[in-house]
This record gives structure tokens, C-alpha cells and sequence, in this order.
């Protein structure tokens, strides 16, 4: 057993700060804490694996941009009844000008709908186009069952940027055990209304021991069916839920990069390579006032190669440290076109390609790249529409709370009129949380 420090975590049953200790015993990392009023809670942190933990923990502190995107509660309605919903608070639905004033609050970046359901507000088209008017960027974050041809067709001319939906399994009989309902055949017609669509889209998938084995599904359904592809986001069931089953349906997040391993040769390494390279990139763009959000501590993010019918990880056609180390000697020159021009010199120069087939597609996706990124305008489609991310993403919650992950955290919510973390919003709004379901030692037995 090896000491790995200290940190700031939460009693999970009252909240209490308390003081931690980060623990790695048998190829694991564990947080043990202990409350004056409720005892003893040791559970694994985050990043359970060591080799994660350590590297996270240290790119957690390269990243320069104190760029954050926001979540933005529209209604607390929904039209579906998940019982690992950790919505378990209700609240006065806001108004457009509410919902405005919170938006004008921040210069830049990326607002995300959340709810609820932010498609049962028949002004959701004006809340989007609102938003855009103050200079951000719109995500909705929803379960796609509204999006007739429609209402898609509203919101992209409204100026919707991006639609994060969930999506689970493409097999009905897991969607009735873990959602209550068949609705693959709405999803799918959503994604067919959106590819007619300039809109980028991105699955979410909240991963149980019963759709464990869709996510190699659900990722090539991302590489062969979505016109704009962004991001598949694969998370652990948090335990900041409603759900008495939660102890019997988790799993780690070392399963999910058990099962990306064995079918597409994805290593954490990969993982940590990207992840590294997306923090620099971010880096880079800052020196031009180019803001954009690169992972946050929680968040392992590997590239894929979509292209020629296959699904690949870009480490295996591109070398990442290679490109990871251009960006960042040009990250620390003074002028900017010096940092340019040394980009352009290290990329010709450092062998970074290995397969020489793929050049045109990476030259032609990164030309659009740099152009929507340098010039503004393009058609507003995605312009790396051969790549899309996979993010693995544990999430912090009342019992892996590490203080040191939430301060570096670069998504940020609205929580009662202040700013806060998005895990720690989920944290203070799962208050009432069951406590017969608090002892966490149960799920590590």
C-alpha cells in the first residue's frame, strides 16, 4: 500500500469537508476519509487506475485557459421517468429574459440546455437564438425524442451549434430496463434529421453493467451513421442518483477502457496522448485570443479516424507526442507569427505522419480547421468531420470527491445564481439523496 497524498474531499452523508488521503493498494487508487459524526468512507477515486491518476492529475495543471462552458437549467419537465436521474430537485421554470440575463453574464464559449427535457419549452428555438445573440455557443443536451424534422429545422436556424443526446444501447430490450421505454427507432430518426443539418452531434452514454457491451455499438454507430460527428462520451452511472440499484449495476470506469481495448486497440495511453495534445492545442489558440475548452480533469479524450469505412485511433496514423511537443514550443514564442510559422516547420520537419495514405484527408481537415478557427465563417458544419472524440468521463461525485480535480474543472453551472463545478452542482442538488445507499465500501466488496 503506498501513501499518494492528501486532498480536500466531502463527507457524503452531511458534506463536510474533510481532509483525505489518496491510497494506492493492488493497482488501484482509493480516497479514504473519515466524518467526527458518520464514520469512515474509503472508495475509489476517480481515476481508480494509477497510471491514470497520475497522469491526469498532472495535465490538470498545464492547462492555461480559465475558459469555462456553462450549463444552464431551462424546466425542470421531462418526458421520460430514469430512475439514475440525479434531477431530484424541482424549481420554478424561467423565463426567456431570466434565462438572457444569466447568459450575458459570460463573454464567451459554450451553454448547455439542460433540464429535464429542454425540448418540451415551445420557446426553445428563442432561448437558442437568444443566447447566440450574446455571442456564445449552444449545446442542447436532450434525449432526442423531440426532434421531429421540425423542430431540428427551428433550431438550426435559430443557430444551434451542437446536440448532445443520450443514447444508452440500439437494443430496445435494454433501454425498457434502464430508461422504462423502446425508443431506438426516435433516436435514429432524430440522427437522420439532424445529418440534413449543419448541427454537430454528440452521444452520451450513460454506462451500466447492462449496456457495457453496446458501447462498441454505440461508437460505430458515431463512425458510420452521424454526418457531424463530435463526441461519443462514455460515463460511469454516477451514484448521485435516485437508483436503489446502483451498487449492482456500476462498473469502473476500467471496464469501459477494458472493452474500447479489446475492440479497437484503444490504450490508456492513447487516452493520456490526446488528452495532452487537446490541452496544448488550447494552449496555442489562447496566444490569438482563441478561446475553446479542452478536457476537463475528468475527462480521458482519444481522436478516431473515421475515414475509408473503418474505425481507428488517430495514434496509430498520426504521431500525437510528436505533434504535442510542435504545439508546445510554438505555445511559448513571443510573436505570434513566430509561433505559426514554427507549427508549420515542426509539422513538415518531425515525421509526424506514419501513414502516408491518410494525407489528404488530415491536410484537407486541418486546413478547414485552421481556416473556421483563423478566419471565422465556413458553412458551420464540423470541419473534422473524418475525426470525432471518445471521452471517458468518471465523474466526481460525494464519495471520490477530490478537491484538487473540481478546482481545475473547466465546465461550470449555474447552481441558486453562482457558478459552481458541474459535478459539485450534481452533488449539492442530490442532497436528498437515500442514505440508505451511502456506504460505498458495499460496491468495492
Amino acid at each position: 500500500m503506498k501513501q499518494g497524498g492528501t486532498t480536500e474531499s466531502l463527507c457524503p452523508v452531511c458534506l463536510a469537508e474533510l481532509e483525505a488521503k489518496v491510497i494506492e493498494n493492488r493497482d488501484e487508487i482509493y480516497i479514504e476519509k473519515e466524518c467526527p459524526q458518520h464514520g469512515r468512507f474509503k472508495t475509489r477515486h476517480a481515476w481508480q487506475d494509477p497510471f491514470l491518476y497520475r497522469n491526469f492529475a498532472k495535465l490538470s495543471s498545464i492547462r492555461k485557459d480559465t475558459f469555462t462552458d456553462c450549463t444552464l437549467d431551462v424546466t425542470p419537465r421531462c418526458n421520460m421517468e430514469c430512475p439514475f436521474c440525479f434531477g431530484v430537485e424541482n424549481f420554478e421554470e424561467p423565463g426567456l429574459e431570466e434565462i438572457s440575463n444569466k447568459a450575458s453574464g459570460r463573454e464567451q464559449g459554450m451553454a448547455l440546455l439542460y433540464g429535464g427535457e429542454p425540448t418540451l419549452r415551445d420557446d426553445i428555438a428563442d432561448i437558442t437564438r437568444t443566447i447566440k445573440e450574446r455571442g456564445l455557443g449552444v449545446n442542447l443536451v436532450t434525449n432526442g425524442l423531440n426532434l421531429d424534422e421540425e423542430l431540428v429545422c427551428e433550431l438550426e436556424k435559430a443557430g444551434l451549434d451542437r446536440v448532445q443526446m443520450q443514447f444508452d444501447s440500439i437494443d430496445d430490450d435494454i433501454n425498457r430496463k434502464l430508461r422504462g421505454k423502446s425508443f431506438t427507432s426516435e433516436k435514429l430518426r432524430a440522427i437522420n434529421n439532424l445529418n440534413e443539418t449543419k448541427i454537430n452531434l454528440t452521444f452520451f452514454t450513460v454506462v451500466f453493467k447492462e449496456n457495457l457491451g453496446e458501447i462498441v455499438k454505440i461508437v460505430s454507430l458515431m463512425a458510420q451513421y452521424v454526418r457531424n460527428p463530435t463526441t461519443t462520451i462514455l460515463s460511469p452511472v454516477s451514484p448521485e442518483t435516485n437508483s436503489s440499484d446502483f451498487q449492482v449495476n456500476h462498473v469502473g470506469n476500467g471496464e469501459i477502457f477494458e472493452r474500447l481495448k479489446e475492440e479497437f486497440g484503444i490504450d490508456k495511453e492513447d487516452f493520456v496522448e490526446c488528452t495532452k495534445f487537446d490541452i496544448f492545442l488550447s494552449n496555442f489558440l489562447s496566444k490569438f485570443g482563441i478561446n475553446r475548452r479542452s478536457p476537463a480533469p475528468c475527462e480521458a479524450l482519444v481522436y478516431i479516424y473515421r475515414g475509408r469505412g473503418r474505425v481507428e485511433k488517430i495514434t496509430n496514423l498520426l504521431d500525437i507526442e510528436k505533434l504535442t511537443e510542435v504545439l508546445k514550443g510554438a505555445s511559448e514564442k513571443e510573436s505570434k507569427g513566430n509561433a505559426l510559422l514554427s507549427v508549420f516547420r515542426g509539422i513538415l520537419s518531425e515525421n509526424i505522419v506514419k501513414r502516408y495514405e491518410i494525407i489528404p484527408e488530415v491536410f484537407l481537415s486541418a486546413t478547414r480547421f485552421f481556416a473556421r478557427t483563423f478566419l471565422g465563417g465556413e458553412d458551420g458544419r464540423n470541419p473534422m468531420k473524418d475525426f470525432f472524440g471518445i471521452i471517458v468521463n468518471p465523474s466526481q461525485d460525494r464519495y471520490n470527491y477530490d478537491k484538487r480535480f473540481i478546482d481545475n474543472c473547466n465546465l461550470e453551472s449555474d447552481f441558486n445564481g453562482e457558478y459552481i463545478s458541474f459535478c459539485e452542482r450534481n452533488i449539492r442538488k442530490a442532497r436528498g439523496i437515500k442514505k440508505d445507499n451511502l456506504n460505498k465500501d458495499k460496491i468495492l466488496e
